[in-house]
């Protein structure tokens, strides 16, 4: 991996330069610069969380192991060009994400929001290596499946497909025996019925916002992201298979 700490340590060392970095007009998609300062006062804490990142970097293994090398058998290479930009200074909800810069995809990481986490009794560590799979899963699935973000109703399915994969892959280990039936049954009808829903719009304004709110807000109003991710999990014997049919097919599936 190829891995920047620049914006973190210019924070530790007391500079604002960081706050001009290209990240912070590239996390939202129309480009408006969104930065939140960081508490000089957690700088301690900070260090913390880097080193143990940087830990986790270096000997990273994804959740899921055999699943996720037979879905990606050539992510440990693909691994080796990933370029990861740890931060501070991302606002909530923007903890970990994938950006493009200059042609280049980005995994990106606010340690501050990892913090945040952290509060509520999580550990850090379990986070940094459950959210890198989910990254690294939208950098194997883009080099299979290059970005589709044009027409409207594809883009929507790939969202389902991209995201659905990610946050399978990263819910837990052992996704093969993990019990998703709680899940499938308090949200996936209602995921679904919402994806069926907005794949319908006509209004572009309204396609604009439904292409935002499907893998953004609070977690399972991700109509998108949750509909592809519990069609996968209710199918995880054919995980395989889905994954090889790709986002049309995985489209289909949802909006019957």
């Amino acid at each position: 991996m190829n891995v920047d700490i620049s914006i973190v340590r210019s924070f530790l060392q007391g500079s604002d330069e960081y706050a001009e970095h290209w990240l912070f007009y590239h996390i939202l998609s129309d480009k408006e610069y969104i930065f939140c300062k960081p508490d000089a006062t957690r700088k301690e804490i900070v260090e913390e969380a880097l080193n143990k990142t940087l830990d986790v970097l270096n000997d990273f293994e994804p959740y899921n192991i055999n699943v996720f090398s037979t879905l990606f058998p050539r992510w440990r290479e693909l691994i080796c060009d990933v370029n990861v930009i740890l931060s501070v200074g991302c606002p909530a909800p923007y903890d970990a994400m994938v950006r493009e810069y200059n042609g280049k995809e980005y995994m990106i990481f606010d340690l501050i929001r990892f913090l945040d986490y952290k509060k509520d009794g999580k550990d850090i560590l379990v986070l940094i290596r459950q959210m890198i799979t989910h990254e690294l899963s939208h950098i194997c699935i883009h080099f299979d499946y290059p970005v589709i973000s044009f027409p409207y109703t594809e883009a929507l399915g790939y969202i389902a497909f991209d995201e659905g994969f990610a946050h399978v892959l990263s819910f837990a280990d052992g996704i093969e025996m993990y019990n998703f039936l709680p899940a499938i049954e308090a949200h996936y009808q209602n995921a679904r019925e919402k994806m069926k829903t907005a794949l319908v719009e006509t209004d572009i304004q309204k396609q604009k916002e439904n292409l935002e709110a499907s893998n953004c807000g609070s977690y399972w109003d991700k109509f998108a992201a949750i509909s592809g991710k519990l069609y996968i999990a209710s199918h995880i014997d054919l995980i395989y298979e889905i994954y090889q049919s790709g986002p049309s097919q995985l489209l289909t599936q949802i909006s019957r």
